[in-house]
């Protein structure tokens, strides 16, 4: 689940919790089953997950932790990990 809402200073800001995990260079999102088990979700599902939120419209993101949040560019950075996650998959 995730939710969408505005935030004065930021505008729109999309919280996700842990559906989406932040890479620790601030750069890449990507998806688990698991974290602490490392165990991914399959390829149609993390597409499915990525696919459901594309046509949202945020600047902001809010992860699980506070190391994962992106107080600008969010979806850049989403747009970038959803390109990402297609090339690989047609490979």
């Amino acid at each position: 689940s995730v939710l969408l809402t505005e935030i004065d200073d930021l505008g729109s800001t999309l919280f996700v919790g842990d559906s989406l995990y932040l890479s620790r260079d601030l750069s890449h999102l990507s998806t688990m089953y698991s974290y602490p088990n490392v165990i991914p979700l399959s390829n149609s599902e993390t597409m499915r997950v990525f696919s459901r939120l594309q046509d949202l419209d945020f600047a902001a993101l809010f992860g699980a932790f506070p190391h994962q949040n992106i107080y600008q560019g969010a979806k850049e950075v989403f747009d970038r990990s959803l390109a990402r996650y297609q090339l690989v998959m047609r490979s």
